[in-house]
């Protein structure tokens, strides 16, 4: 008789906490709906928004970019290529802007935008190489829209850091427009949305 009781209140808890948990639980998959919904057209959005920021801007937009905003130009730009990117602290980033990490070699890459109107100098490759090994990253970059200097030059010669100057960030930009206005001249659907998110997760 006992036994039996306590198999009727345990059956009568469960139900009751059935009853208690299921609206829970339904409010909670609407919630997480919704959630997922609004992050997705976000996801979307960014994406529209990064092709065409690709596809209309030339080197001269570049020149007159204030620097986060270079810092952001090449966020799309470097996810574009293949790479996974985050950015780094405003404050205390130890000389990286961003972080970059290749899918194919999984290597850890820093870089540093440096948006001038003159050729970057050789401080510029200091901060780097002393990020890099703050990060504990594989490689060094420096991006710039200008040209280096033969000290900046010989300095990243010795730390093994690589430039990207002004010619290569164009050859960068003009392949990756180029494969973009290739496909819309094709009519294959831009829906990258996915990999976007899974690639560039830090963007929002």
């Amino acid at each position: 008789m006992q036994k039996s009781n306590n198999n009727f209140f345990k059956r009568f808890f469960f139900f009751i906490l059935l009853i208690v948990l299921t609206p829970v639980l339904i409010i909670e998959g609407i919630v997480s709906a919704v959630k997922k919904s609004k992050k997705k057209k976000e996801w979307k959005k960014i994406e529209l928004e990064g092709q065409q920021l690709l596809l209309t801007k030339g080197i001269t937009d570049i020149d007159l970019m204030e620097g986060y905003m270079f810092e952001d130009y090449l966020r799309i730009l470097l996810f574009y290529l293949g790479f996974k990117v985050s950015q780094t602290q405003k404050s205390r980033d130890y000389g990286a802007d961003l972080i970059l990490i290749d899918p194919q070699t999984n290597k850890k890459i820093i870089v540093q935008a440096k948006r001038y109107s003159k050729p970057v100098g050789s401080k510029a490759v200091q901060e780097i190489a002393t990020a890099q090994i703050h990060y504990k990253s594989d490689e060094a970059w420096v991006i710039t829209n200008n040209i280096f200097t033969p000290q900046a030059e010989q300095l990243a010669k010795e730390n093994n850091v690589r430039l990207i100057d002004r010619n290569e960030l164009i050859e960068m930009y003009q392949s990756v427009a180029n494969d973009l206005q290739r496909e819309r001249q094709d009519g294959l659907l831009l829906n990258k949305s996915s990999s976007f998110q899974e690639k560039y997760p830090y963007y929002i």
